[in-house]
């Protein structure tokens, strides 16, 4: 997802600074990569716009925290 969309769906004004939050808990920027893609900005100059996507590894550290929360919390 593009910045503009991380800000908008985690309701944050810096999707960067949330990123590396989130890769200092534990996936890494080989959990959570950052691609990127040619673009054009508002002005109309060539850019390059960083996408952000979970890996294959970054998914399964997902799935694996998830069912230790959902463990902890029938407990």
């Amino acid at each position: 997802m593009s910045r503009s969309h991380l800000d908008e769906v985690a309701g944050c004004a810096n999707g960067p600074d949330l990123v590396l939050n989130i890769r200092e808990l534990g996936l890494g920027k080989a959990g959570l990569a950052c691609t990127l893609i040619d673009d054009t900005d508002r002005d109309g100059r060539k850019i390059k716009r960083g996408v952000y996507s979970l890996t294959n590894a970054g998914r399964r550290a997902v799935m694996v925290w998830l069912r230790m929360r959902d463990r902890k919390a029938v407990e």
